[in-house]
């Protein structure tokens, strides 16, 4: 079967050319149409609750003294390159904190070093205000 030059032109044979030709064109322009796709969805809005006054206080001071923002941008909404943080899982940000910290989780060798100058308490109130946090695209926060 020769499926020639329409492998990159027809993104439906987009996966089969990849698969049955090894082409890596193919390849690439599957991953092009993927990420076109999922930039369009809309982040979900898992209904965390805002983290009380007190935490979110907590949970600034520790993000400001580790620089989250140089990585994770100004309102840590990531941008493709690096982790989305706002209304991320609550329990999920924290395990990946712990993780770094305890260095469990190796792929990020800075990050365990910036967990490792915080507290555990810190870390918790961090997950708890970022997982309360919902960036709406174009209107910033909206909590």
């Amino acid at each position: 079967m020769h499926l020639g030059a329409r492998c990159d032109r027809v993104p439906a044979l987009v996966v089969v050319c990849a698969v049955l030709t090894g082409s890596r064109s193919g390849q690439l322009v599957f991953l092009a149409v993927v990420a076109a796709y999922f930039t369009k969805l809309k982040w979900p809005d898992l209904q965390q609750p805002t983290a009380p006054k007190d935490v979110a206080a907590k949970a600034l001071s520790a993000i400001s003294s580790i620089g989250c923002p140089s990585c994770h941008l100004d309102q840590l909404q990531g941008d493709g390159t690096t982790a989305r943080l706002a209304g991320q899982q609550r329990e999920y940000l924290q395990k990946t904190m712990i993780e770094f910290r305890d260095r469990t989780r190796g792929n990020n060798p800075g990050m365990s070093d910036l967990m490792k100058a915080i507290s555990p308490d810190d870390i918790t109130a961090i997950a708890e205000y970022l997982a309360g946090l919902q960036f709406l695209v174009g209107s910033g926060w909206t909590r």
